[in-house]
């Protein structure tokens, strides 16, 4: 007997059915609130003082973080005559003009110190340092009022 001859059987290819799909609304981006920087620069004590032949006098310093942000706050030596000089941290590290202060929290306060060196032979004098601070997170941007510290040195004695 003959082979059967295979024969073409159309096929029914059923089409999709289409429903709408659910595509969510995205939420609205939380804004983000902008930073605020800020820093206030103070006296710990008085601004005047007087420091005799052969001394190392300290100046109190009180630095606070106004801002929003924990924040690298830095003193800087703005303008300053006279004699030697350095800005130093409780913990022992100093600078001759700009001593930074890391991770200052919002409404934390950092003491630093004036520390000013009188020489034995130094001359009877008032010498005046203007400082100022900075924050470091701002780009330096965002700086406090300067204040001005005096020394005397009064004539040996």
């Amino acid at each position: 007997p003959p082979t059967p001859t295979p024969t073409v059987t159309p096929s029914f290819t059923p089409e999709p059915e289409l429903t709408p799909t659910w595509t969510p609304i995205p939420p609205t981006p939380t804004p983000i609130p902008p930073v605020r920087y800020g820093l206030v620069l103070a006296a710990s004590g008085s601004t005047e003082t007087t420091c005799a032949h052969g001394q190392t006098c300290d100046v109190g310093l009180l630095l606070t973080n106004s801002g929003d942000k924990t924040d690298t706050l830095a003193l800087l030596l703005v303008q300053g005559d006279g004699l030697p000089l350095q800005l130093c941290r409780p913990d022992g590290v100093c600078a001759a003009n700009d001593l930074q202060v890391t991770g200052v929290g919002p409404g934390n306060t950092a003491y630093l110190l004036l520390r000013v060196h009188v020489p034995a032979d130094a001359a009877a004098q008032s010498s005046s340092y203007v400082l100022q601070a900075t924050s470091v997170e701002s780009g330096r941007h965002q700086m406090s009022q300067p204040i001005t510290i005096q020394i005397t040195v009064p004539a040996p004695g």
